[in-house]
């Protein structure tokens, strides 16, 4: 039988699968350089306590609503991304105990692995952003 943990973390596994995306974007056309990483769930409004149960199991995270009636919880924070997606944060495994069954198992591998990158200090920017664009390809906006 499952923990309630580890029911969470399985619950949220699937959750993402309907509900969630990995993104990478270049932060700021003046950087070309920079990048951002974004774990985001978006669902409509009247649903959103889900989104605060998230958030209040996971104890990072934002929740914002960038459409009328949509409301999304996201981790942007470089920092909580590395402790939450790779792969803990308070001692919860999520997405490298449970894989996602969807196209997302291989977005998310890409997202992690284009992560773990730009936070390497050992290897130069430029190093950094050939990695990531042979990784994440064109998708990077």
């Amino acid at each position: 039988m499952l923990s309630e943990k580890q029911y969470f973390k399985q619950w949220l596994v699937g959750f993402t699968d309907g509900d969630g995306t990995f993104t990478v974007h270049k932060a700021d056309p003046k950087y070309p350089l920079n990048r951002k990483f974004t774990f985001k769930l978006s669902i409509s409004i009247p649903n959103s306590q889900v989104l605060h149960y998230i958030q209040k199991q996971l104890r990072v995270g934002t929740i914002s609503k960038p459409h009328d009636n949509i409301i999304s919880f996201y981790v942007s924070n470089r920092e909580d991304l590395i402790n939450f997606i790779l792969p803990k944060i308070n001692e919860i495994y999520i997405f490298d105990e449970f894989s996602l069954l969807t196209v997302k198992q291989h977005r998310y591998d890409r997202f992690r692995r284009c992560l773990l990158i730009y936070d390497n200090p050992s290897l130069s920017s430029a190093e950094k952003d050939r990695r990531i664009t042979a990784i994440w390809g064109g998708e990077i906006t």
